[in-house]
């Protein structure tokens, strides 16, 4: 009698097991707040697959993935089946619109979510990286939160990496690049703010120019002191789009969901930046005198100095995507 009551115990305790996951999960999808997540791709339909799988891969489940073809010729939508998730949706746009503004604002009118998030399509995102900000958004009340990111530099730099600065009061620095993949962002403020801006209507890049633009209208941005995003970044790797290199895409993928890929970055971080200023060279050096106080004054102020160089240099507008298509062996773009 005692073995066959504990054979039932057993059976019931299993059963337990598997079913309170389910429960718990299922109450927790009903109250959370559905994330749209947008992405925009031209013609890069073997690292499009890496970001795509982590946004599945997320800790955090409520979500939707908006996939924006900019007129994309490859096999960009046969991969983007091929997940045969239907969270996922495909749009092809009739015309190249040559950078991602307005496939982002297409995405973002075939959104649903309470909350926004754009991932560029050579970037990773680590499975708690949506959790990290829900919650943070949640419990500071922002009206958008952003996380660390890992520029992976393996290809010209010999695999090193570089760490953004951070401050350590919680307060968002015009002075700093904070890419897109790294935001989340209420639907309520996103409508506020307005669409992306064309790169041709502008100086500054437009993502840049889109969360500056949330910061001069008052709003609420919180930084996340937590590594979430890795950076392959195209603009950074001669001829990324016209040879579509993969390698370090697929190197990354297979290390991230490692524990010790994270912790070896972070040493890595470390070594280098002890030993940063013993490896300046003299015209560093100078350099590092003169944009000191620039960096002073842009902190001190909030201010964004990267549209004064622009100028300076004599950049029109639209020609920092023109420089960065130029890098990624894309053909000159005439403005539309």
């Amino acid at each position: 009698m005692i073995h066959k009551n504990l054979r039932k115990y057993k059976a019931f305790t299993s059963l337990s097991a598997i079913l309170q996951p389910l429960i718990y999960n299922l109450i927790v999808f009903k109250h959370s707040i559905l994330v749209s997540v947008i992405i925009s791709t031209y013609n890069r339909s073997n690292v499009l697959k890496y970001a795509i799988s982590s946004v599945i891969n997320q800790t955090y489940q409520h979500l939707e993935i908006i996939v924006v073809g900019d007129h994309c010729t490859d096999d960009t939508e046969e991969v983007v089946r091929s997940f045969a998730d239907p969270r996922i949706t495909f749009y092809n746009l009739e015309e190249n619109f040559g950078e991602q503004s307005y496939p982002n604002n297409v995405g973002y009118t075939k959104s649903k979510g309470g909350l926004v998030a754009w991932l560029n399509h050579d970037d990773l995102w680590y499975p708690e990286h949506l959790q990290t900000l829900v919650n943070e958004i949640r419990q500071t009340d922002s009206d958008l939160v952003y996380s660390w990111y890992l520029p992976y530099n393996w290809y010209k730099l010999n695999r090193t990496y570089n760490l953004p600065v951070f401050t350590e009061d919680s307060r968002y620095y015009p002075f700093f690049s904070i890419p897109a993949s790294t935001w989340l962002v209420k639907r309520e403020v996103a409508e506020e703010v307005g669409p992306w801006k064309s790169a041709w209507e502008i100086y500054n890049i437009p993502s840049q120019d889109w969360i500056n633009r949330v910061y001069r209208a008052g709003k609420k941005i919180t930084p996340v002191n937590k590594l979430s995003v890795i950076a392959i970044q195209s603009g950074m790797r001669k001829n990324s789009y016209s040879e579509r290199q993969e390698e370090e895409h697929e190197l990354v993928f297979k290390q991230m969901y490692t524990p010790e890929f994270r912790e070896k970055v972070l040493t890595e971080l470390c070594q280098q930046i002890a030993y940063r200023f013993n490896r300046l060279s003299f015209k560093e050096y100078i350099l590092f005198i003169v944009k000191k106080p620039v960096f002073f004054l842009a902190m001190k102020y909030r201010l964004n100095p990267h549209l004064w160089v622009a100028r300076l240099l004599g950049l029109k507008k639209g020609g920092r995507i023109s420089q960065l298509r130029k890098i990624r062996g894309l053909p000159t773009l005439k403005k539309k």
